[in-house]
């Protein structure tokens, strides 16, 4: 009777086994197989975005140039003409916009020019193309910053610090277009260059063109040495500090200073939760610049061009600042700088 019993307590076991083998073994063949699946999902979702890079990078027009602001500079360069190949309906459209990272000039034509840095032109337009061309980039440039850092809102109080007045109009005509207010600072000079700066400033163009003849309040010249930078953004923002603070390429030069003093005098003028933008790299930021940053809650940022231009995540945004850009200039909305006309023209 013993030896019955242990054996069906053995087979028992055995059977116990058995089942729990088969479970594992279920189990794991479960897995596998969802593993399999998730396998075949990512494989699928790489090759739909592999089609969906080639078929971007068949999205190339060839161009007959009209114009090119810097033929030496193929890259990022503004441009027009007509389309003469395109695997869309672009042929024979007159388009202009910024040269690809890819584009290349072939004797007249451009080659590789991708589809979403150019815009068409409107067939009635009587606009002086040449000028259009020479103001694109600079005006794109302004609108893109505005897009991703400047962020103006309406009322804000814009700083911007820079070698020159003529180099902030791009940026000071799109604040002023979302009824800001701006203060751009330049370097000081002598008082016979001040009074100078000072005439030519109150008679530019720039203030005779109907869209901001009636905005002149809302914008301010201040010539100051470096140093007195920061409270003097006091002093116009009713100790409120700056909304927004732009720091030119070739304002640390002007100013002639370092360019840790001229952040450090920035950050100072800068108000809590402001926007401080470089267009150019810092080389070093102390601890307690660090801790300024912090307590005033203000997010640094650096704007570069070639960067969002590089890449392929920001091609909806590029295309339509472009829109945007040339929308405004045919309807007359924005100033065109006959200083941008002459640089070009001389090549510069």
């Amino acid at each position: 009777m013993g030896i019955i019993v242990t054996g069906t307590f053995i087979v028992d076991k055995q059977l116990e086994v058995k089942y729990f083998r088969e479970q594992s073994l279920s189990k794991r063949e479960l897995t596998l197989k969802e593993e399999h699946e998730e396998m075949l999902k990512m494989l699928n979702k790489v090759s739909q975005f592999l089609k969906l890079k080639i078929n971007m990078k068949s999205h190339f027009l060839s161009i007959k140039l009209d114009y090119i602001s810097q033929p030496d500079l193929v890259i990022n360069s503004a441009f027009s003409g007509h389309v003469v190949n395109s695997l869309e309906n672009w042929n024979n459209k007159y388009v202009i916009g910024l040269t690809g990272n890819e584009t290349r000039i072939v004797e007249d034509t451009l080659e590789y020019q991708p589809i979403n840095q150019v815009s068409v032109l409107p067939p009635d337009s009587k606009i002086d193309k040449s000028l259009v061309v020479s103001n694109l980039k600079p005006l794109c440039t302004a609108l893109l910053c505005d897009y991703f850092y400047m962020r103006t809102n309406e009322n804000e109080t814009v700083v911007i610090v820079s070698d020159n007045w003529e180099n902030t109009l791009p940026y000071v005509q799109w604040i002023l277009l979302k009824n800001a207010q701006v203060v751009v600072y330049v370097p000081k000079a002598d008082e016979e260059r001040e009074a100078a700066l000072k005439s030519k400033w109150t008679r530019h163009p720039f203030f005779k063109h109907p869209t901001f003849k009636t905005k002149f309040h809302k914008v301010t010249l201040r010539s100051v040495y470096y140093s007195e930078l920061s409270s003097d953004i006091l002093k116009v923002t009713s100790n409120y500090g700056a909304s927004v603070t732009l720091v030119l390429a070739g304002a640390v030069e002007t100013f002639n200073t370092e360019q840790v003093s001229l952040h450090r005098e920035v950050l100072m003028g800068a108000g809590v939760n402001s926007r401080v933008v470089w267009s150019t790299k810092l080389e070093q930021m102390d601890p307690c610049e660090c801790e300024c940053i912090f307590n005033k809650g203000i997010s640094l940022n650096f704007f570069n061009l070639k960067a969002i231009l590089e890449t392929e995540s920001h091609v909806g945004i590029v295309q339509h600042a472009l829109v945007e850009t040339l929308k405004h200039i045919c309807n007359n909305s924005l100033f065109l700088s006959e200083h941008a006309l002459s640089k070009f023209k001389s090549g510069k």
